[in-house]
């Protein structure tokens, strides 16, 4: 009698944890299921096709995994090829009504997370030569990329082609822990640094005053076409100043947001593919990382530059979890909406490289159009490029909708990009061009001592930081270690905007009040934290606070959470169970953090949601960071 082969226990990835998370607090089935749609002309065999999807599940063990809830983690079982059976379905147009609403249910519908696979394909027959292919999975089983490459290995077996070589589970996951502890945390110190917990999200969305009947629908889709001749014009100018095609994007977002007068310091999310290789293999290997958007106006001609430092800046930082990042980036105090995203952006940039359309057999596949099945992250602006024309998609809620002409205005602005920024204004008399050199004083010589360290090297006062070798990691550096010493934030745009240290100081002069302190010693180690006011010689420098009794954090941690709520909580009640929701959550954490200077990560509370075990929690974070001093 042969035995059958059991599941396999995992561990989770870093990204599948992340959504794992984020699936169970936003509560929406379909909030975080990843969708689209080809259409394939030609003689197709349904059956054969099935064969074919079954085929290659059977030989990705990342398709056959089934996620527990597992005492605040998640756990994960590979099941054995035979075991995963993806949903298949073939249906008549002309009985499915509206076909774009009948795939957008059918993408729409919530897998069981606990069963051997979550992948589902329907086949929509138009006519015997003529079909639309939906492809559904859940984020914790693959990415846009992923997709993209699931649809082609489908198809190629389809063909005939052998299957494709495939990594076990056990390295897809390694690969993603191994990325993270090579990092050894400086990622999260990073942004850590750039964000002080006051974002402001993009708001490019209205709701309706009343219901206009689309408050059910999950998403609405508006497409636009960047047609080939704009696009060949912008990949030029991108190649000219040597930049991605995705930074044209971005920048051309930038100029929408200064041209509706945008505020500074907003933020949107983009979504990093962290593959070590150029092929898209099958998993998740996705994290969101936020952007500050560049100041469109300070640029000028060098927004595509100054568009690229920030997206570099935030490649190099990306060895973390999204998880990790929620706390640093959210901004506690900004009011929230409700049914607004969990994350601080409200608007989600993604650009994907779409395969151009294939002959598989006789069969030929068009361009995958990917399928909005949420409203996890307000407007979703993605930009489809098959490498001659790109399709922008933008979608968002059902019950929103979008402030002005706002596709009109971003195609407008990818043709300015294009064509290159017009100068920028003359300066008015008085700024930077028209002053004398800044006679020395404290601030000049911290600001030299700070410069010089991070350059190597000693700068004149109106030498250009870029000239001398600078880049943006430098300007993170030394801004970071400027609000360190003065308490005083002096934002990335505007050292761009005049990078010398005379232009430095005297912004941190106009920033910081002189009758707050005495103004800081002008030592040349930036290792070296600042004295305290008032401190002579050279004592050691304070370590962190020394740890609170348990009835003092007890109190402050009851006052927080009360303070979110609207009403006491007992000690071992559950916050969620009293209403909170994941941006109390955030708001919760980040005043522990602000009150007691550790950082207790969403998941920890989620997996105990009570005051009695945070308090627990941060007795635990500060004794360890007391032993550590």
């Amino acid at each position: 009698m042969s035995s059958v082969q059991q599941p396999a226990a995992a561990a989770a990835g870093t990204e599948q944890r992340d959504f794992w998370f984020f699936q169970r607090m936003t509560g929406d089935p379909a909030g975080y299921h990843i969708a689209g749609t080809t259409p394939l002309t030609g003689a197709l065999d349904p059956e054969r096709l099935r064969r074919a999807l079954t085929e290659v599940t059977a030989s990705h063990p990342q398709l056959r995994c089934s996620f527990h809830h597992d005492g605040g983690e998640p756990r994960v079982l590979v099941h054995p090829a035979d075991a995963a059976r993806p949903e298949f379905e073939v249906h008549e147009a002309a009985g499915a009504g509206d076909p774009e609403a009948f795939l957008l249910e059918r993408a729409r519908r919530p897998f069981d997370l606990g069963s051997a696979c979550q992948l589902r394909a329907v086949l929509l027959r138009h006519a015997p030569d003529r079909h639309d292919l939906l492809l559904a999975s859940h984020h914790l089983v693959l990415d846009g990329a992923a997709l993209t490459q699931l649809l082609h290995e489908i198809l190629s077996r389809y063909a005939g082609a052998p299957p494709a070589a495939v990594a076990p589970y056990a390295e897809y996951v390694g690969r993603q822990v191994l990325r993270r502890l090579r990092d050894g945390g400086r990622a999260a110190a990073h942004w850590r640094r750039a964000f002080d917990g006051r974002t402001r999200p993009l708001e490019l969305l209205a709701r309706p005053t009343a219901d206009t009947g689309s408050a059910g629908r999950p998403g609405a889709v508006a497409s636009f076409t960047v047609g080939p001749e704009l696009r060949a014009s912008l990949a030029d100018r991108c190649r000219r100043e040597r930049v991605s095609l995705f930074t044209g994007f971005l920048a051309a977002l930038a100029l929408v947001v200064h041209e509706r007068g945008g505020a500074a310091h907003q933020v949107v999310g983009m979504p990093l593919d962290q593959r070590d290789t150029a092929d898209a293999e099958l998993g998740n290997y996705t994290t969101v990382l936020p952007l500050h958007l560049p100041d469109a106006a300070a640029a000028g001609t060098g927004l595509l530059q100054a568009t690229q430092a920030v997206l570099l800046d935030a490649v190099e930082h990306s060895a973390t979890s999204l998880l990790d990042l929620l706390p640093v980036v959210t901004d506690a105090r900004t009011p929230r909406d409700e049914g607004a995203p969990t994350v601080p952006w409200r608007v989600m940039v993604t650009a994907v490289r779409s395969r151009p359309p294939a002959q598989y057999g006789q069969v030929r596949a068009g361009v995958l159009r990917p399928i909005s099945t949420g409203a996890k992250n307000g407007l979703g602006v993605t930009f489809v490029d098959d490498g001659t024309q790109v399709t922008l998609h933008l979608s968002h809620p059902g019950n929103t909708t979008l402030k002005g002409r706002f596709g009109e205005e971003l195609l407008a602005a990818l043709g300015r990009v294009a064509e290159g920024l017009p100068a920028p204004a003359a300066r008015a008399p008085g700024t930077d061009a028209d002053r004398p050199p800044a006679a020395p004083s404290p601030v000049a010589e911290v600001v030299h001592a700070v410069i010089e360290q991070v350059l190597g090297a000693p700068l004149g006062p109106d030498d250009d930081f870029f000239g001398a070798g600078g880049n943006s990691i430098g300007v993170s550096s030394v801004l970071a270690e400027i609000r360190r010493r003065f308490g005083v934030r002096v934002l990335v745009r505007e050292f761009f905007r005049a990078p010398t240290p005379a232009a430095l100081t005297r912004r941190v002069q106009e920033l910081h009040d002189p009758r707050d302190e005495e103004p800081p010693v002008a030592d040349t180690d930036i290792s070296q934290p600042p004295r305290e006011p008032g401190a002579t010689g050279s004592a050691a420098p304070p370590g962190p606070p020394a740890p609170a009794g348990p009835a003092r954090v007890a109190e402050v941690v009851d006052a927080v959470i009360e303070q979110v709520l609207g009403a006491p909580l007992g000690p071992e009640e559950d916050f969620f169970l009293a209403g909170g929701n994941s941006i109390g959550v955030n708001a919760v954490l980040a005043e522990i953090r602000r009150r007691f200077g550790v950082q207790v990560r969403v998941r920890e509370f989620f997996g105990a949601p009570t005051p009695a075990a945070l308090t627990r929690r941060v007795q635990e974070l500060q004794h360890a960071e007391s032993k550590e001093s």
